[in-house]
């Protein structure tokens, strides 16, 4: 069975990474880009600021444990979103929501949750590919 790995637990490997060299990302302006260890994975993930408030981030990914992403909650300030999914998914588990929503590949998402907890569940073994705006 797959390991579950919290926030926490992945915080503390990024930084483990980062401290002996196995974890890469770079900076050049409005970009950003990061390369996923391998400890959690493979894959890179890419943010870019188009303008003040618009942003557009792209990753793709294979987790080689399941991830689970806990947002205590979202900023009031949240922005209206559009999320799309190439390949693979995710499950949602937000207050604002009756039952948990799976994110799959096909589908288009647009949300804005502000003031809401949110739990995002990702699986290993399938490749993820996502799209935010």
């Amino acid at each position: 069975m797959a390991q579950v790995l919290t926030d926490t637990e992945i915080a503390e490997i990024l930084q483990e990474c980062r401290t002996d060299g196995t974890a890469h990302s770079w900076r050049q302006g409005a970009e950003q880009n990061f390369d996923m260890p391998l400890k959690l994975g493979c894959g890179h993930w890419n943010e870019m600021q188009l303008r003040p408030g618009l942003e557009l981030s792209g990753s793709d990914l294979e987790k080689a444990q399941i991830h689970r992403h806990h947002i205590q909650q979202h900023s009031q300030q949240m922005p209206l979103s559009l999320s799309f999914y190439l390949s693979g998914g995710c499950q949602v588990d937000n207050d604002s929501f009756r039952l948990p929503v799976e994110e799959l590949a096909g589908h288009s998402y647009l949300y804005c949750l502000p003031n809401t907890a949110e739990v995002e569940e990702y699986h290993p073994g399938q490749r993820h590919e996502h799209l935010l705006l």
